[in-house]
């Protein structure tokens, strides 16, 4: 039993007793408190700081027991113990401290701390890692033991390295905030294979043995250079500045990581180490592994030597280059000659001075010189030489006369661009000075005038867009001039001029440039180009265009005007605008049926419209007409005859062609029928075959193409009451392919006759009837009649009836049996369906005809699928077609428009990406290309709207601006043309570069102690990156002359237990999230130690020990707000004199 006096004048009683079969636990007995402990570590070691605080090793210690069992304590450190009471309020005050409880030793219970690999080179890793956790080292650490073998194989042998002090090396670092430093230990494994994954795992071991190996982990040895060139190269020469390569990708085994692609590099010089070549380029690798490549090497010199080399590179480098093979590229014309000069003026020579071309571009064989009096063809003097000569003497000239000279090189394959001066016999020429104080005035949208000193001859030029290259603008001869209107400027474009004087001797030095001035503005440069109109119903026509490019609205633009009005119309043009200037179609609503509108546009700036486009003409399609045929009658002529009269529709509701009209009748008892009036027939027709004394009511309808139209109102008419009959006649019958002329022999005259005919159908068991639908009637003077509208490659018997307005006669005997002639078919494929297949093909299916739809025939018919491309200028109806010799569904294939290739994007910032793509060959874009549009969204928002934007054809590049930080897009490409958008390309996915995140939500703290809290908050609600960890500052709120403390860590989780704090103490907490950098920080104060209402400190702590634990005993004081629910019990060490010397 140990004594000792408490804060109170009390003393505390500890008890400690050793428990056989636990080596690494302690009893303690106390009367109701909470425990604590504290390490003792040996004399001589490297203490830690924060191991001198206490630490709650229990909390869950019941209130009904004054004893506690704490096991998991450490081999070979010494403890003191300290016990509190918590109820529902919090913590109370602790017990004072036990007696000293010393462990033994044993071999290491934990694995080294945060291992960590990356690879040096090809063959060797660096692993990096820290001692095991103090409280797992049970002793000293006299090395490591590091294992590794290839990811993957688990059946492998594990490599061994026995790491000593010796053999490692240890490098001390400052913990950030501390007065401490942390030990890590660097070893390099060697010897290992290229590209390769490994498994690597590191344990301690101490005279004990090998401790726990750590976890392992994976690292790949970094990318070597392959190690054998391309395959079969090949070259050829395919003109004066191109040469062809091909060649195979090396054996994969040899390129020692991944192939980045390959270089092909010209030199003019045999290939060494040291050189650089002439010219690279560099190649993608292709997705086959054995595929020949193909490429061409452009922009070479012309009639060069060169020597090709091939190389495959990876990310480390490039490998070995190919064997050099050497070739020559073609022969072309020579360069224009460097200089001209003249020597020796007078009155009647001159000496011609000049220079080779720069680059002959193949075999020199010689040069043409030809001078004449300046403006006369006539005295045109022609005077060839060979290619070693470069001067000439011209003795025949005429005094005071101005001549002109050329003078250009030739090769082979013919003249290059001749050189031209002209110079005055008998004056000694001198280079001009340069023009100076120049200055700008009279600034218009096309011109400006330029002031300056007195020249001969001026070229005035302009800086190239923004870099400092200058190209001529204007060229004038005008030797008293003292300005110039310069003409041909862009409007709305900024520009700086510079003026050089010419002579016959040559140009003189640039002036000094003027001052910067933005030419005004003007009308567009022209309307929009390729404008057609298409009809897309009837009431509505799509117009296309092309799209202004940005430098041709020649100001601020505002967008497209269109006119439009029917054709021959005296009214006001109607009129639409447009207001995205980079769109390239629109459509026309609300416009009449059926008709002929003249349509154009003009492109509108702030200034005003451009010249308007020609007018293009196109016509609504047809609808069913909106009314029906006015003025209808009807009246009964005999007792089974109605005459229908009608007029035509007006103009205005009949909105398309009248194909004919639909007359519906019905009389008593009988069932509605109906008589189809083509337009060609008189409107006035007969409705034949009433029985007498019917009330009769008729409709009419009219039908376009697309349909039938408005019925009108009823009529209701009464036929005649007769009667009538006439013997029968007989009927020859004579076929032809789908009608009959029947010849009958009259009993009467003025008769009219009624001809009946019987369809016989082998196929079809029914019993045979006359065909009431079949019947014709038609009064008669000769002894024919033409029965038409019958069905092909039928059998028919026909029979006669005479009648008159009493009636009809019997019926005739039945004539002879006849087939008409096979014909067309009747019905035509319906379903028919068209199904994309590829970018480059379509599927065509529709159903079969029946069999008894042939007309005749079955066996050997067949179909023919017609297809056209589809162009919005009308044109004749020329189509292309295949036969199919069968009568089943087929399907064919027709080549259609193709998407944007090569289509590539990156981020250039967190709120940018550039899209670059190549355009579809030219034979694949099926008319002429007029822009892409770009489509993209947001992979957070797969239901959301895709966002557009569209440029012209002439671009390949585009930049997408103001877009979310750090967010996965999805992109996608498509052409358009006249006829309408193409297919869209696959889509591609990019990510915005990350940004500084947002600040953190919910700072709060839970699990407050008296030295210890945990701190918790959410993430951002806009990360803008990858959260990389968090920065936790705490300080103490109020400054204090005895403490104050600051005190940063970074974690990686959104919480941090916080230990060894001061009991009491109130601190203000700072949080802030960490992508490439820090975002704003929030803030909160907190204050350690009992909170309101929490239990008093627990009394009486005693401490009975044992050889590997400690029993706490204590006794509650009053539990404050509420009951105890449990304890803490905490420890800390303190230092003792040991055997162990320091780690």
């Amino acid at each position: 039993m140990g004594l000792q006096e408490s804060a109170f004048g009390k003393m505390e009683r500890w008890r400690s007793k050793r428990l056989g079969l636990l080596m690494l636990a302690s009893i303690l007995a106390w009367c109701d408190l909470l425990a604590e402990m504290k390490h003792v570590l040996p004399t001589g070691s490297v203490v830690d700081d924060l191991g001198l605080n206490w630490v709650t090793v229990l909390t869950n210690v019941s209130a009904a027991t004054n004893e506690a069992i704490v096991s998991d304590l450490r081999p070979s450190t010494g403890y003191q113990f300290r016990v509190s009471a918590v109820n529902n309020v919090g913590e109370g005050s602790p017990s004072q401290p036990s007696i000293t409880v010393i462990l033994p030793q044993e071999a290491p219970s934990g694995p080294p701390q945060g291992l960590v690999g990356s690879p040096r080179s090809s063959t060797e890793i660096m692993i990096q890692w820290e001692a095991p956790m103090e409280e797992e080292r049970n002793g000293m650490i006299h090395g490591y033991m590091v294992r590794y073998r290839l990811w993957g194989y688990k059946d492998s042998q594990w490599y061994y390295r026995n790491i000593t002090k010796e053999t490692y090396k240890t490098v001390h670092r400052l913990i950030p905030g501390q007065s401490k430093f942390k030990t890590q230990h660097n070893y390099l494994i060697g010897g290992l294979i290229i590209w390769k994954d490994y498994e690597i795992q590191v344990a301690a071991y101490n005279v004990k043995g090998v401790g726990v190996y750590s976890r392992g982990i994976r690292v790949k040895t970094k990318e070597g250079v392959p190690a054998a060139p391309p395959k079969d190269v090949k070259v050829e020469a395919l003109s004066s500045t191109t040469i062809k390569v091909m060649w195979k990708p090396p054996d994969p085994w040899m390129i020692n990581g991944i192939n980045q692609g390959y270089k092909l590099q010209a030199w003019k010089v045999q290939p060494e180490d040291g050189i650089e070549p002439d010219k690279i380029t560099t190649v993608p690798p292709s997705p086959y592994p054995d595929a020949v490549e193909t490429t061409q090497l452009v922009n070479l010199d012309k009639y060069t030597e060169y020597y090709i080399t091939v190389l495959c590179f990876t990310h480390p480098g490039d490998g070995n280059r190919s064997q050099p093979i050497k070739i020559r590229t073609l022969e072309d014309v020579p360069d224009t000659i460097e200089s001209l000069k003249f020597e020796d003026i007078s009155d009647r020579s001159v000496r011609v001075l000049w220079s080779e071309p720069e680059q002959s571009n193949g075999i020199l064989k010689g040069y043409t010189l030809t001078y004449m009096v300046k403006d006369t063809p006539s005295t045109k003097v022609i005077q060839n030489f060979t290619a070693d000569v470069t001067t000439h003497l011209i003795t025949d000239l005429s005094a005071t006369t101005f001549y002109t000279f050329e003078v250009y090189g030739w090769t082979s394959v013919g003249p290059g661009t001749p050189v031209t001066a002209t110079i005055q016999s008998g004056v000694e020429p001198v280079l001009p000075d340069p023009p100076n104080r120049l200055a700008v005035s009279n600034i218009q949208a096309f011109s400006v005038v330029l002031q300056f000193t007195l020249v001969l001859m001026a070229m005035l030029q302009y800086p190239s867009g923004q870099s400092s290259t200058w190209e001529t603008v204007y060229a004038v001869s005008a030797p008293d001039a003292t300005t110039i209107t310069v003409q041909n400027l862009i409007p709305y474009t900024n520009y700086h001029l510079r003026l050089i004087a010419n002579n016959v001797v040559g140009a003189s030095a640039p002036s000094e440039q003027s001052p910067e001035f933005q030419t005004l503005q003007a009308e567009p440069a022209h309307p929009p180009s390729n404008m057609t109109v298409r009809a897309m119903s009837s009431t509505q026509l799509r117009v296309r265009w092309i799209p202004l490019q940005q430098f041709e609205w020649y100001g601020a633009p505002q967008g497209y005007h269109i006119r439009y009005r029917p054709v021959g119309c005296e009214c006001n043009f109607a009129e639409d605008f447009v207001y995205d200037n980079t769109a390239n179609s629109h459509q026309l609503v609300g416009l009449q049926e059926y008709t002929l509108y003249e349509v154009s546009m003009v492109a509108v700036n702030d200034i005003g419209p451009s010249t308007p486009t020609p007018l293009a003409v196109e016509r609504t399609r047809e609808s069913v007409p909106s009314a029906g045929p006015d003025g209808v009658s009807a009246n009964a002529t005999t007792s089974t005859t109605i005459v229908v009269r009608w007029k035509e529709v007006p103009k205005i509701h009949q909105n398309g062609i009248i194909e004919g009209y639909k007359v519906v009748y019905v009389g008593k008892n009988m069932k509605p029928q109906e008589k189809i009036i083509p337009t060609i027939t008189p409107l006035l027709q007969p409705l034949p075959s009433f029985e007498s004394i019917t009330n009769i009511p008729s409709r009419s309808w009219l039908t376009l193409e697309r349909g039938w139209g408005s019925v009108n109102s009823s009529l209701l008419v009464q036929t005649h009451d007769d009667e009538s009959s006439l013997p029968p006649i007989e009927a020859v019958c004579v076929s032809f392919p789908d009608y009959f002329y029947i010849y009958h022999f009259l009993v009467e005259p003025r008769q009219r006759w009624v001809c009946s005919h019987q369809v016989l159908h082998s196929t079809i068991y029914r019993r045979k009837q006359w065909l009431a639908n079949h019947r014709r009637k038609n009064r008669l003077l000769s002894n024919q009649l033409q029965c038409q509208n019958l069905k092909p490659f039928t059998p028919y018997t026909f029979r006669l009836q005479a009648t008159n307005d009493i009636g009809p006669s019997g019926w005739s005997d039945s004539s002879i049996e006849v087939r008409t002639l096979p014909a067309a078919p009747t019905e035509h494929p319906t379903d028919i369906k068209v199904i994309p297949i590829t970018t480059n093909s379509v599927r065509v299916e529709w159903t079969p005809l029946f069999p008894d739809s042939w007309s005749g025939d079955a066996k050997t018919g067949g179909y023919r699928v017609k297809y056209r491309k589809i162009s919005d200028i009308p044109t004749a109806f020329n189509m292309q077609h295949e036969e199919l010799q069968d009568t089943l569904a087929r399907k064919l294939y027709y080549k259609i428009f193709r998407e944007a290739q090569n289509v590539n994007a990156e981020p250039v910032t967190s709120t940018e990406i550039r899209v670059t793509w190549e355009p579809p060959e030219e034979q694949e874009q099926n008319g002429e290309l007029l822009g892409y549009k770009i489509f993209f969204r947001s992979e957070k928002d797969p239901e959301g709207t895709e966002e557009i934007e569209v440029v012209g054809a002439g671009t390949t590049s585009y930049e997408l601006l103001y877009l979310d930080m750090y967010t996965r897009y999805i992109i996608t490409i498509l052409c358009f043309n006249p006829a309408g958008d193409g297919p869209k390309s696959d889509p591609v996915y990019v990510r915005t570069l990350q940004d500084l995140p947002g600040p953190v939500a919910n700072l709060s703290f839970t699990d407050i102690t008296m030295n210890s809290l945990k701190v918790v908050w959410d993430s951002p609600a806009r990360p803008n990156g990858e959260i990389v960890g968090y920065l936790v500052t705490y300080v103490t709120a109020r400054p204090d002359e005895n403490f104050s403390k600051q005190v940063k860590q970074k974690v990686g989780t959104p919480y941090l237990l916080v230990t060894s704090l001061e009991e009491e103490v109130t601190y203000e907490f700072n949080v802030k999230a960490q992508t490439i950098d820090y975002g704003p920080e929030v803030k909160a104060n907190v204050t350690t130690g009992p909170q309101p209402g929490s239990p008093a400190r627990p009394k009486d702590l005693t401490l009975t020990k044992t050889v590997s634990s400690v029993t706490l005993h204590w006794r509650n004081s009053h539990s404050g707000k509420g009951s105890i629910l449990g304890y803490y019990i905490e420890a800390k060490k303190i230092y003792m004199n040991t055997l162990y010397s320091s780690i």
